[in-house]
């Protein structure tokens, strides 16, 4: 068997998706809308490689994406990417593609690599082989709102799947007596004011630029955006994707994005936050401002969650964690939770001296 690399840069993506072999493959490299988000990425150039396919002859193997991205160390930028989506078809699995897939993506940019966004099985097998190695943990905290027994219990154990009517009347039982009895503490005055945009002008940049200075990755009001216009799911219904030929998420019912704006009392931009909605999950991408904002921000998502109904709170903000641990009794049961960063030794080594601040945000962690 003789495996071939493909390379699907990232100015030939929407040519590809549009392709006879990404229709006639048994399964899809990329989903539509991640290859037109690929596509637009601020940070990529028409020529960076963002898609390798591996091929047996003329039939798709697997394949590995990778994101373009700028690292930034003092005054310099460094060209690095982030891996994301890496697949191998079971009939090729042992034969060694996946480590092809990785070396080979690794080459075209320095091995200059980062990876977030994995699970247990995926950061052990990162792990074995020395390429990387895990530079970052943000310790989080997963809060419980709502019950939802009725998606959680079948996720986790098919078996019970029989038995969601039940399930489900269970939680409306669970969630009226949790209306009535778990609320959010007092409020004070409110001393700063906090609304949804659509865009990010003029002077919420600045403050975003002035905030993310100690990131390595500095994503501003263009990333910010391309970010917000081109995620990897959609709200859409179920049968206008198919999840049977693309195997990573890309449909939920509730998905949506928040961008809110904090001032304070006299007009000022205090705070900027990123959040997303997906599979009743509520996630705090990116919170920027000070820690007296919190507070303030804290109960406009707790209101949040209790209008549309949001079962959970999963949170790796080093300021937003420790309001969620003061205000623990508003919420059924609160479990720790971590966000993981590994990167190539080649990685590593820029970031060496100023490792600086990673949000979960960054990378794909963003998307899904």
């Amino acid at each position: 068997m003789a495996i071939r690399i493909r390379y699907i840069r990232t100015g030939g993506l929407t040519e590809y998706v549009s392709s006879d072999d990404f229709r006639h493959q048994d399964f899809e490299a990329i989903s539509i809308l991640r290859a037109y988000s690929h596509a637009n990425n601020p940070r990529s150039k028409p020529d960076d490689v963002a898609l390798l396919l591996a091929y047996d002859e003329e039939k798709l193997a697997g394949y590995l994406g990778a994101i373009p991205e700028i690292l930034f160390k003092g005054d310099q930028a460094y060209e690095v990417c982030w891996y994301s989506c890496m697949w191998v078809s079971p009939e090729y699995r042992r034969e060694g593609i996946a480590k092809m897939l990785l070396e080979d993506a690794g080459r075209h940019y320095g091995n200059r690599v980062f990876i977030t966004n994995y699970i247990s099985s995926s950061k052990a097998a990162f792990l074995k082989n020395d390429q990387f190695s895990e530079i970052m943990v943000l310790q989080g905290v997963r809060a419980y709102l709502r019950f939802n027994l009725r998606q959680y219990l079948p996720q986790r154990k098919p078996a019970f799947a029989i038995f969601r009517p039940v399930l489900g009347l269970m939680d409306v039982c669970g969630n009226l007596l949790t209306g009535i009895f778990i609320r959010p503490g007092k409020s004070r005055s409110e001393l700063y004011s906090i609304k949804p945009v659509k865009g990010i002008d003029d002077e919420l940049a600045a403050f975003i630029d002035q905030e993310m200075r100690d990131s390595p990755f500095r994503r501003g009001a263009r990333e910010f955006e391309w970010l917000i216009k081109f995620p990897w799911v959609t709200a859409l219904r179920a049968d206008c994707v198919d999840p049977s030929r693309y195997y990573f998420s890309q449909f939920s019912p509730d998905f949506r994005q928040w961008m809110l704006e904090i001032r304070d009392r006299k007009g000022r931009i205090s705070g900027f936050a990123l959040l997303t909605r997906h599979k009743n999950i509520l996630k705090t991408r990116y919170i920027l401002g000070k820690y007296q904002v919190m507070p303030e921000l804290f109960r406009f998502i707790y209101r949040l969650m209790k209008s549309e109904k949001i079962s959970t709170l999963v949170s790796h903000s080093a300021k937003m964690v420790p309001e969620i641990m003061r205000h623990r009794r508003s919420f059924i049961l609160l479990r720790p939770s971590e966000h993981g960063f590994m990167a190539t030794p080649e990685a590593v080594e820029l970031l060496k001296g100023e490792k600086g601040e990673f949000y979960e945000g960054d990378g794909d962690g963003m998307f899904t």
